[in-house]
């Protein structure tokens, strides 16, 4: 294949991330952090900053940049920091000036299922989920940790529900207390509900429900069976077939009842 690079994947991922100010890893991590929460805030954006947030494919990004990807995780926490206060940033960014508030990120229907996919990758063993777990502990130390009631029985639970399955064992035991008397049921049973059946795996189910699908007929839809086909082709208005084999042959032979 023309252009096809023959260095190994992860050599050629890493060249073209960069270590260095000028790699295409820093200037992601400068266009997420100046744009984290409208960015979390749209379909597509969401799976950027999720992307990004957690140190990409292997941790890759965060043994390059972890720094950089530090700043996004302070931009996306003071983000909701500031729902709790009632201080939401909004579009970020110099050029973009003051804003109108904008729909808290724990609410808003794309980015509220990104920071759970975002919490859930945590879980992921190795430095694949290095950045992921740097991210919970800033969320809950400095959002979500003493402002549960607010967020309790809204959008929210699904982030809070993640948080429970974290990879960190210190913010899962903290949770597991403040929301314990919270919820009002066991907490195992509560998170359920915003969890699926796959803890981890909750990307492909997310996307899904961003668009609409229509439902293709299955094949059995497209193709009647040989028998309906058969049946339908030999009964006309106002008659009825009646099959019944002849012992002698096995075959079926047919004769219209009035």
């Amino acid at each position: 294949m023309l252009g096809a690079s023959k260095k190994a994947p992860e050599l050629r991922r890493r060249e073209l991330l960069g270590e260095g100010k000028d790699g295409l890893g820093a200037a992601l991590i400068k266009l997420v952090g100046a744009r984290a929460g409208a960015l979390l805030r749209s379909a597509t954006g969401a799976e950027v900053v999720v992307e990004v947030a957690r140190g990409a494919e292997g941790g890759l990004l965060w043994q390059l940049q972890q720094a950089g990807v530090e700043r996004v995780h302070d931009a996306i926490v003071r983000d909701v920091a500031g729902d709790a206060h009632g201080e939401g940033t909004g579009m970020e960014g110099e050029e973009a000036g003051p804003a109108p508030a904008a729909e808290p990120l724990l609410l808003n229907f794309f980015s509220s299922r990104a920071l759970r996919r975002l919490v859930l990758a945590s879980s992921d063993e190795g430095p694949g989920g290095e950045g992921a777990r740097a991210f919970v502990r800033s969320l809950w130390g400095r959002a979500l940790k003493g402002r549960c009631s607010s967020w309790v029985g809204t959008h929210a639970d699904k982030v809070l529900a993640a948080v429970l399955h974290s990879g960190d064992a210190e913010v899962r035991e903290a949770a597991a207390r403040e929301l314990g008397p919270l919820v009002g049921q066991p907490l195992e049973e509560w998170g359920k509900r915003f969890m699926g059946p796959q803890h981890g795996k909750q990307r492909a189910g997310d996307q899904q429900a961003t668009v609409s699908h229509k439902q293709e007929p299955s094949s059995n839809g497209r193709a009647k069976s040989k028998q309906q086909q058969t049946t339908e082709g030999s009964t006309q208005p106002g008659k009825a077939v009646i099959a019944s084999k002849t012992p002698q042959s096995g075959k079926t032979k047919r004769k219209a009842q009035a």
